[in-house]
């Protein structure tokens, strides 16, 4: 199961999307194992905008609890990319060949894909090897 999620993570890679898992569901014996798990795009889903009332009664909260405590917060105002794609993939776990399949595939994406030039700032192209790690450790600890 790990190794599927990396080739469609690498697959959104070359394509120009991210992905995220949206569900999984695990077996109901005493094992506990996960027999399938959907994988989406990142962009799939609403973004629910609070009205202005519910988001006043919020700040109003926040501003209390954080007074007790000598505290303010600022709400951050952030954009989303969530536009409703319904790209996603769909795996299940066959207990009787014990392979995972692909019960679901749908590459219909409703929103631009990121440009080849930009695809390195993309969430799933943040990750460090371990070897850079270690050597930024290294620089730290000896002040470079």
């Amino acid at each position: 199961m790990k190794e599927v999620g990396e080739y469609y993570e690498d697959y959104g890679r070359q394509e120009g999307f991210w992905i995220r898992i949206r569900s999984s569901s695990k077996s109901r014996q005493h094992s506990n194992e996960v027999t399938n798990r959907k994988f989406i795009c990142a962009h799939q889903g609403k973004h629910v905008i609070q009205t202005q009332k519910e988001a006043d009664m919020q700040e109003q909260v926040e501003v209390e609890i954080y007074d007790k405590q000598a505290r303010k917060k600022r709400r951050r105002s952030c954009s989303t990319v969530k536009c409703g794609c319904e790209a996603n993939m769909r795996i299940v776990h066959d207990k009787w060949t014990n392979k995972w399949e692909v019960s679901v595939f749908s590459d219909i994406h409703n929103h631009k894909m990121v440009a080849p030039a930009r695809r390195m700032m993309m969430k799933s192209n943040r990750h460090m090897p371990n070897s850079a790690k270690d050597l930024t450790k290294a620089f730290h600890k000896e002040n470079l």
